[in-house]
């Protein structure tokens, strides 16, 4: 089995619990093409550099809003939006933004391997399609990254 590791960073539990619902029948329609996704899944900035340190990861599913940890600020699409960055320019990854204000993605990542997503709109099971169509720059960066 073909497996590829998914840092999802979200805030919210009940949306964590949407991916992964989503991403169990992502795995089940994709068990025959011996394809598989592990979910890693932060509500943090700290947490997903953390993750990233530690273990090794394909791609990304990131909420713009996350907290900032500023007293009085509770979440921000610059936060969402710089993480987004990083990993992709940085970590050399494709992501997906599942955001309920995909508008707020910056217009500078559009030229780079990342896509946004409604949460509204069945956001995770679209991201979870999405990634899957990157298997193959994922196999690449995976070998060029070592």
């Amino acid at each position: 089995m073909n497996k590829k590791t998914i840092l999802v960073v979200e805030d919210e539990d009940r949306m964590i619990t949407l991916m992964q619902e989503a991403l169990e029948d992502w795995n089940s329609a994709n068990t025959a093409n011996g394809r598989c996704f592990k979910a890693i899944p932060v509500n943090s900035i700290a947490g997903a550099a953390e993750a990233i340190y530690d273990m090794r990861v394909d791609c990304a599913i990131v909420d713009l809003r996350l907290p900032t940890g500023q007293v009085g600020k509770q979440t921000s699409p610059e936060a969402g939006n710089t993480l987004a960055t990083d990993l992709i320019l940085k970590k050399g990854m494709p992501v997906a933004v599942v955001s309920g204000y995909p508008a707020e993605m910056d217009k500078h990542l559009t030229s780079l391997p990342i896509n946004r997503f409604d949460k509204a709109d069945d956001g995770y099971e679209h991201a979870l399609n999405w990634l899957g169509e990157q298997w193959t720059l994922m196999e690449a960066l995976r070998v060029w990254t070592h």
